[in-house]
Parts: structure tokens; C-alpha cells; sequence
């Protein structure tokens, strides 16, 4: 587990219980401009190590009388400025001979496709995505998509703005992860990750919000 680092700037508070989506949106971009980056990577990097115990434990349980015809299959996400680099992540996923993908959003309406993430997008443990180009929302995809079937993801790795300890999560507000976790099956486990400071006793919900099975942070691994 990470330890805090006490030196690093106090980040700003939490709104308070009941507090409008929009106001903890708010609070999100907020540390987005302060957080370290320097910490965020290594903060990153105990949250992927978390997130590959629990694969190697969903493995642990995956057998051919399940019906499953393929190596288990992650969907992760190329990260934007905010968000938990799931590097490692990829690194051992590619090692332990999982398939894995990323979401491409084919327009603003759709739900997420997922497309195979080819092995050399990561390289010595950084991102090589030169083949890539920005999908509808600007985020990098593969160039060359081979689709996956939304029933054949084993584990869809989810960033957020939030999470609360139930494992909500709250997202920036477009609905994309929203649309696309309602169209995976019930086998399918959902895992959040997020840096430990955004984690608050409770967000707002919806009747839409689909919680996570398990949310991950630096410092602790959280199940509803």
C-alpha cells in the first residue's frame, strides 16, 4: 500500500454529503490541476498492481466449463491528463496472454466499440501510439480496429472523476462509460480506478449509474 506523501500540498475538499453531480465535477477538475504529476505515476502503478491481482484471481476461477473459447480479454484506456495511467496494467496483461482492448467511440451517440490493442502499443513500459488516431471523443485508438465482442470482455478497467466507497462512480458528465457498461453481461466484472483522493463516503446517483465490482486505488481496494 502507498503511503501518503507528507510533504505534498494539502488538495482541495470533497463538497459536502448530497452536494449536486455537477459540484463534485467541479472538485474533479480541481485536482486534476493540482495533483503531482510524479505522484500520479507512481500512485498508477500500485493501483495496476492491485487490478492484476484481481485478474490473476478472476483467472484462478476461469475454466473451460465456463464456455469461454478465448484467453480472457481486459478492456483498459489509453489515459488523458487526470487519469490513471494503466500501463502496467497492459504490460502484464500482454505477458500473462490476455487479450486486450480499448474502447473507440465511432460517434458521439454510440456506445464504446471495443477494438484489439495491438502488443506494440506498449513498449519498455511506456505508450507507443504513433498508428493511432483521436476516436469522436479525442482519445487515441488503433488505427487499424479489429472489433471485439462486448460479450467476450472478461474485465473492463474504468477511470472517473469519483468513486464513492460503494463503488459508484461518477464520470465527466457525457454518458459515455454509462451507455457502455449497460450493454455488457452480467459476467463481465467492472473495475474503477482512481487516486485514493477521490474517494468519498457518497456520490449522487442515478437510476442509469452502474456501480463497479471493485474499485481500485493506491492505497486500498474497495468492494460493494
Amino acid at each position: 500500500m502507498q503511503e501518503p506523501d507528507p510533504d505534498a500540498p494539502p488538495l482541495p475538499a470533497a463538497p459536502p454529503a448530497g452536494a449536486p453531480k455537477a459540484q463534485f465535477r467541479a472538485w474533479g477538475r480541481m485536482l486534476t490541476k493540482v495533483e503531482d504529476p510524479a505522484t500520479v505515476r507512481r500512485a498508477s502503478e500500485a493501483i495496476c498492481d492491485h487490478v492484476v491481482a484481481y485478474c490473476r484471481e478472476f483467472a484462478s476461477i476461469c475454466t473451460p466449463s465456463t464456455g469461454v473459447d478465448h484467453p480472457p480479454t481486459l478492456m483498459l484506456y489509453v489515459p488523458i491528463r487526470g487519469e490513471v495511467d494503466p500501463i502496467r496494467l497492459a504490460s502484464w496483461a500482454f505477458q500473462s496472454g490476455w487479450r486486450v482492448c480499448v474502447g473507440y467511440g465511432i460517434d458521439r451517440g454510440s456506445p464504446l466499440q471495443p477494438v484489439m490493442l495491438p502488443a506494440d502499443a506498449v513498449t519498455n513500459g511506456t505508450w507507443n501510439i504513433q498508428g493511432f488516431e483521436e476516436d469522436a471523443w479525442g482519445v487515441p485508438v488503433p488505427r487499424d480496429r479489429t472489433p471485439v465482442r462486448t460479450q467476450a470482455l472478461d474485465m473492463v478497467v474504468v477511470p472517473g472523476v469519483a468513486f464513492d466507497t460503494a463503488c459508484h462512480r461518477l464520470g465527466r458528465g457525457a454518458g459515455v462509460y454509462d451507455r457502455f457498461l449497460s450493454t455488457l453481461g452480467t459476467a463481465t466484472r467492472r473495475v474503477g480506478v482512481a487516486m485514493d483522493a477521490r474517494i468519498v463516503p457518497a456520490l449522487p446517483t442515478d437510476p442509469h449509474d452502474i456501480p463497479m465490482h471493485l474499485v481500485a486505488t493506491e492505497r486500498r481496494v474497495l468492494r460493494p
